[in-house]
């Protein structure tokens, strides 16, 4: 299970828990929704199998303001130096695993202020675990009245305290092969002590130029993966955010001429984790993946694999006009040409636009799991080949290693190579991964 920004498409999901959680509280779609439009930067949601397992929902509010049950806000202060945690609410399934945990500390990592509630359902000690105090006064009591007996207002007024972290990386294994050793290798990856990433430089559709005798792929690659190395990020947000000035400003640099046109733009996928204590923070851009493995569990990290499903069919659609080199063929260039560099992509880019949603998600860990992260060549074993699920590529890579695995890969890819099998535009693509212990 893991957490990542709630959307609209979730309410319903949402209303599910919320009965479930809260039968004695009930509140309607409409006070969700609400909450939703006037604070979206705040609100998440838990990804169980096939279903919403939990949320969290929190918003600017005034000190000792209680809101009343399943009623709309109409509006937030101006004011944004207190919060009021609405609801923190999980399925039966998703208790004890240190989901709570994992969701909390997605919401304090992004606010630098107070943080109210009101417990119910004798929440008082857990919640006092989390930071938070009871506060008693008569006024407070009357606002209480319609939350039950054992309602407390609490705050967790320490904001942001120093922490000395304990969890940290490890290395155990990484590799990046070159789709084809004529052509350089555009994929980068790396870790430092609380954040790790890969990146997949997309590949060139012309010549070198734009930023020197440099392929545009590589450049860009580099220079993400300069910044990502030199972060101090304190989350995920923030690092993109560092990752995408530096790109910009290598650009102002480096370039020589104006692109010919969007197809030419600099482009890469990438993704990239933080440690906090007892929790993961994930975000990514594009089609790199992730899994962490825990005791035997295995997560997906980052998208689904229908990104590479639509990629296989469009290539599918093309594969009349030669398939293996995309360079080789007019058709499939111009095809990709067509659609390179577009509004609306996520990807790390010169364009500020292409980065201006990063992804995310959060999961809780432990010292002793493990982190796999891949460029999406690599992860072709499950998500395009076949050849594994999720379980069973990192059980296989704990057993025989990456360089094994990497090897399995290309010999699919070999005996494929005019890619009717597993239609592609490349016969190999880059293929990199990292494996990380989390100690601590």
């Amino acid at each position: 299970m893991r957490w990542r920004a709630m959307t609209s498409g979730d309410l319903d999901g949402v209303v599910a828990v919320a009965r479930i959680a809260f039968p004695d509280h009930p509140e309607g779609c409409a006070c969700f929704e609400e909450r939703l439009a006037l604070a979206p930067e705040s609100c998440f949601v838990l990804e169980g199998e096939g279903r919403i397992a939990g949320y969290l929902i929190a918003y600017p509010w005034p000190p000792e303001a209680i809101p009343p049950l399943d009623t709309l806000l109409g509006g937030l202060p101006d004011k944004r130096d207190s919060w009021y945690l609405h609801d923190l609410a999980l399925l039966p399934e998703a208790r004890g695993g240190g989901n709570a945990r994992a969701g909390l500390a997605l919401l304090f990592a992004r606010l630098d202020a107070p943080i109210a509630l009101v417990s119910v359902n004798d929440s008082a000690a857990f919640w006092q675990a989390q930071g938070f105090e009871p506060q008693d006064s008569p006024a407070l009591k009357a606002k209480l009245s319609s939350y039950g007996p054992d309602a407390r207002y609490m705050v967790r007024s320490v904001t942001k305290p120093v922490q000395t972290f304990t969890m940290h990386f490890d290395l155990l294994q990484s590799i990046s092969l070159a789709g084809d050793v004529a052509v350089p290798n555009d994929d980068r990856t790396g870790f430092a002590a609380r954040h790790a990433w890969v990146i997949d430089g997309a590949t060139d559709l012309g010549p070198p130029g734009l930023v020197g005798a440099q392929g545009r792929a590589a450049w860009l690659a580099g220079i993400a993966h300069a910044a990502f190395t030199e972060s101090r990020a304190t989350s995920v947000e923030s690092l993109f955010g560092e990752v995408g000035d530096a790109i910009r400003h290598a650009w102002q640099r480096d370039r020589t001429r104006d692109p010919e046109d969007r197809w030419e733009y600099p482009l890469a996928s990438a993704l990239a984790v933080r440690l906090g204590e007892g929790v993961l923070e994930i975000g990514w851009l594009g089609d790199c993946v992730g899994f962490l493995w825990s005791g035997g569990p295995v997560t997906r990290l980052g998208p689904l694999r229908e990104i590479r499903n639509s990629e296989a069919e469009r290539a599918a659609s093309l594969a009349e006009h030669g398939l293996g080199s995309p360079k080789r063929s007019a058709p499939i260039l111009a095809n990709l040409r067509s659609t390179r560099g577009r509004t609306g992509m996520r990807v790390l880019s010169i364009d500020p636009e292409h980065m201006s949603e990063v992804a995310g998600a959060s999961i809780a860990c432990t010292p002793g799991d493990e982190l796999f992260l891949m460029s999406d060549g690599y992860a072709a074993l499950v998500d395009s080949y076949g050849a594994h699920d999720d379980t069973s590529l990192i059980e296989a890579i704990r057993s025989r290693g990456l360089a094994a695995i990497a090897e399995e890969l290309r010999a699919i890819e070999r005996e494929d190579a005019a890619c009717t099998r597993f239609p592609r535009f490349k016969a190999s693509d880059d293929a990199t991964a990292l494996w990380l212990r989390i100690g601590g």
